[in-house]
């Protein structure tokens, strides 16, 4: 009997850290220009996936869907692209905010017309979060406004902050705004974490007053009515989802992060960071606030190359003193060797800055996919095995002639050759039946090494999973058997996502590091950890001193405490 969870339609993912090569896979390049390829981190998987199945792409990595930037954003040029159809790729303006419910509304509609077309969609980016909401949408908190938001809710951010000005304050006192209207959230989050600490704030005043920890509350209740009421499968995932994750070993990541950013600089980085500067200054100049945490400015590089810019503009207008001299009005500026060396140490500290910055935000992408989309995915496989018994019992035949004429759709979308009834049906008795959320990891390590590894397994993966009752269907392949890489990391980091576990919700002060924790599982790390073990003894042993010396001055020991034979 074929599975109702064919009646889903077939959508291909490809995720991945930044630099892993989510770009880079057949583009067809002479191995004498590997370093070229080595940059191209994007969309080539799914560019390359797209010409053998007919698909068009869709963008989701959210700095590129900003105009312009196309070297600090990393955009493929048109070139790259191959005459493959992109869409959300540099088509919002770079003043506006990106909100995901916006996003995701506007991608779900596109699939639509791409499947109208007879073709398949590809998502591809980085911004994981945005594809998690997409596939999986009850997976993750809302962002969102609620049905009924009070006249604040479609307000920008710019404008939430000019009517509450506290958002614009100190992270200090936007967490005691926070304590005083939404304690729960406020335990949340790390006091030095600004951006979630205004988010759930602005969350507070768009919803009228209302909470976040108590829209979530109120979220979670929907769910279990919603629950009870409805078990259709598309409350589990919305897609048949096939994804891929291309990854490398974090050595090799990291150098090639490195590199990538050096090669950025050849190709022109810092003219795009002239531009973003010149219009920094014209914002301030209109007294706009610029905060460097949303929209475009989020980008990794330009923020880091700030205490340069504004130094170097210091030198320009005279207030940098060079030997001693400093210009006056209507002098011109002539920037001495102290300056100039002075200006060029902190240009390059902002290129070690964006370095880091680069290699922490691949860090962070690969959490999430171990922990929160790994989650994610395996509860609706979990959630689609009691779905499925359900619509089978409701169903029956019926429901097994509906799940067939969905899939015969899907598979018109290919360029597979149709099979006969009767060879699908003795394939289909034959194949056991596939899970609906597949995640597969392509190890990307070897970059010369890219169609073998990455690529042709990718391609002949997808036409399996898409085309499973083709009479040259081949089995799928178990995902930990592809590589070492990829057996060892596709397994959830841990085994639930902390932002649904309030009960693990404990902010605790280490007096002796001075560190902040927000969970018991940070708290049990850092209690563990070398350098909190040292300060511990480190400290032990300056209090058994400072005893001992309160205790000689009372006179109830003899010596001079240098050794241990001086304590009694």
């Amino acid at each position: 009997m074929l599975s109702a969870h064919n009646a889903l339609r077939p959508l291909i993912t490809v995720i991945g850290a930044t630099g892993t090569g989510k770009s880079q896979v057949l583009i067809y390049y002479p191995i004498c220009n590997l370093l070229h390829l080595l940059q191209l981190t994007h969309q080539q998987l799914a560019v390359d996936l797209a010409r053998s199945l007919n698909g068009e792409i869709i963008n989701a990595d959210a700095m590129q869907m900003y105009d312009g930037l196309p070297i600090i954003t990393n955009k493929m040029t048109l070139g790259e692209r191959q005459g493959v159809p992109h869409h959300f790729l540099g088509t919002v303006p770079r003043g506006e905010d990106i909100r995901v419910g916006i996003w995701e509304e506007g991608v779900r509609r596109v699939i639509e017309e791409i499947w109208g077309r007879g073709r398949l969609p590809i998502i591809v980016g980085g911004t994981h979060y945005y594809i998690q909401a997409l596939l999986y949408p009850r997976s993750l908190l809302p962002d969102a406004s609620p049905p009924e938001p009070g006249k604040e809710g479609k307000m920008s951010g710019e404008e939430l902050a000019r009517k509450y000005p506290i958002l614009n304050a100190e992270t200090s006192e936007i967490l005691q705004k926070l304590q005083e209207v939404d304690p729960v959230m406020a335990a949340r989050w790390h006091p030095n974490d600004h951006r979630k600490i205004r988010r759930s704030l602005e969350i507070y005043y768009l919803h009228g007053g209302t909470p976040a920890s108590e829209i979530y509350r109120l979220q979670k209740l929907s769910e279990k009515k919603e629950e009870s009421r409805d078990e259709s499968i598309d409350k589990v995932a919305r897609f048949r989802n096939l994804i891929f994750w291309v990854h490398a070993d974090p050595e090799i990541l990291n150098k090639r992060l490195g590199d990538r950013v050096d090669k950025m600089v050849s190709e022109g980085l810092f003219d795009e960071i002239e531009e973003l500067w010149k219009w920094y200054l014209n914002l301030k100049e209109g007294e706009k606030e610029v905060d460097l945490e949303r929209g475009v400015w989020q980008s990794i590089g330009f923020k880091e190359f700030l205490p340069w810019l504004q130094a170097r503009q210091e030198a320009e207008s005279g207030e940098f003193k060079d030997g001693g001299k400093v210009a006056g009005e209507g002098e011109r500026v002539v920037v001495g060797g102290e300056v100039r060396e002075r200006l060029e140490s902190l240009r390059k500290e902002g290129l070690e800055r964006m370095k880091i910055g680069t290699v922490q935000y691949a860090r962070t992408q690969v959490k999430w996919i171990r922990i929160k989309l790994m989650n994610a995915m395996r509860d609706a496989n979990e959630g689609e095995e009691e779905v499925v018994a359900v619509m089978e019992d409701r169903e029956g035949e019926k429901g097994n002639r509906n799940g067939k004429e969905e899939l015969q759709q899907c598979e018109a979308s290919s360029k597979d050759t149709p099979t006969t009834d009767s060879a699908r049906t003795t394939t289909e008795k034959s194949q056991p039946k596939q899970p609906s959320n597949i995640l597969y990891l392509l190890d990307s390590s070897d970059i010369p090494l890219f169609a073998e590894n990455v690529s042709n397994p990718a391609i002949s993966i997808a036409k399996s999973f898409f085309s499973p009752f083709n009479p040259d269907f081949r089995p799928l392949p178990d995902p930990l058997s592809l590589s070492s890489l990829a057996a060892s990391c596709l397994k959830p980091k841990r085994d639930y996502d902390l932002s649904k576990r309030p009960d693990l919700w404990v902010k605790r002060m280490c007096e002796v590091c001075g560190i902040t924790t927000v969970d018991e599982e940070s708290w049990k790390k850092h209690e563990g950890s070398g350098k909190h073990k040292r300060k511990v003894s480190g400290r032990g042993k300056w209090e058994e001193a400072q005893n001992w010396k309160k205790r000689r001055e009372r006179g109830e020991v003899a010596g001079d405490g240098n050794g241990a034979g001086g304590r009694g």
